[in-house]
């Protein structure tokens, strides 16, 4: 269940796209108040670049009387636009060694309420960060730096992304989103490491490569 839908309104992202309804295994995570008093200000500048970018590293994270979920990375409040207007979806996988795993699919509006996933790909990449500016480039996907995200309830901690290429269909490169710091029921699936996967979640993925459904890219 995803606790809240954060409006961006005050952010002027060319090529963006809002989905209107968020995804039922996603969580803002980290939401401030925003209030000094209670020790949860918005000044996020005065964290040093790697225990910034800690907010969106990927964990196994438990919580009493419920499901298992995971720290990842993701864009479910503004997507950017392809060229034919279908919106580019990512989760993204912080893991170590600067090693990331990004989980890739384009939202196909079929009508008001429904969308159809189409070109679902694994990207295998890696990070690197710049301590001075605190930018981020993600080799072969695009680039970002430290964002705040603010609605009237708070903030949390975001990227300001843009893409750099095309990871599928035309249009995405040099189009912007946002990446959130939040929560995901779906445990990250790494292509070099399959065997940490369980049997069956192993096999379909398997099998969902072998069919064309989902594409493997290593960047």
């Amino acid at each position: 269940m995803r606790i809240t839908s954060v409006a961006l309104a005050a952010l002027a992202f060319a090529g963006c796209v809002t989905d209107d309804r968020p995804e039922e295994d996603e969580v803002a995570i980290d939401w401030r108040s925003g209030g000094k008093g209670d020790g949860e200000t918005c000044d996020f500048a005065a964290m040093s670049a790697a225990s910034y970018y800690k907010l969106f590293a990927y964990q196994q994270i438990e919580r009493p009387n419920s499901w298992t979920w995971y720290r990842v990375g993701l864009t479910f409040s503004f997507r950017a636009a392809l060229a034919n207007g279908d919106g580019a979806d990512l989760s993204v996988y912080f893991l170590p060694s600067d090693r990331v795993i990004i989980e890739y699919a384009e939202q196909h509006r079929v009508d008001a309420t429904r969308s159809e996933v189409l070109n679902e790909t694994i990207v295998v990449t890696h990070a690197s960060i710049d301590p001075a500016t605190k930018a981020i480039t993600i080799a072969g996907v695009g680039t970002g730096a430290p964002f705040t995200v603010t609605e009237d309830a708070g903030c949390g901690p975001g990227i300001a992304f843009k893409y750099t290429s095309d990871l599928r269909s035309a249009g995405l490169a040099g189009k912007s989103t946002v990446i959130q710091a939040g929560l995901s029921s779906g445990r990250v699936i790494d292509p070099d490491h399959l065997e940490d996967l369980p049997e069956t979640m192993r096999r379909y993925f398997e099998e969902d490569v072998a069919s064309g459904k989902k594409k493997v890219i290593r960047l």
